[in-house]
């Protein structure tokens, strides 16, 4: 049975699909992992009672201060009189994680294609 190059051209981004859809399933358990590790820094950050320079609480930071530098960079810091809002740790978590999923997706919609035009 020979193929034309459009149905050869669907299987090679089905199996491409499918390589990096198994991929993303195991990234996907480091990504949540990474968010509970912003978000107890986050908790962290507003008891005063933890210092966070000390064994256990200091792995939060050293984990996630590089990726948390980044958007300070990018998103300014709101300094109230009393109270300091850090937005930019709020939009980092939402944001990439965001992204993240709607790439996922994204994968997913183009699998789902390609399976439907080898099916037909």
């Amino acid at each position: 049975m020979t193929t034309n190059f459009k149905e050869s051209f669907a299987i090679l981004i089905y199996n491409i699909t499918n390589t990096i859809l198994n991929n993303l399933t195991e990234l996907r358990f480091f990504t949540r992992l990474f968010k509970v590790l912003c978000m107890t820094r986050m908790t962290i950050e507003w008891l005063p009672v933890l210092n966070p320079y000390v064994w256990p609480i200091s792995l939060f930071y050293t984990f996630t201060n590089p990726y948390f530098r980044f958007f300070e960079k990018i998103f300014p810091t709101y300094r109230g009189t009393k109270h300091v809002v850090k937005f930019s740790h709020i939009l980092a978590i939402d944001l990439s994680f965001r992204l993240f999923h709607y790439f996922v997706n994204f994968i997913i919609f183009i699998n789902n294609i390609s399976e439907l035009y080898i099916k037909a």
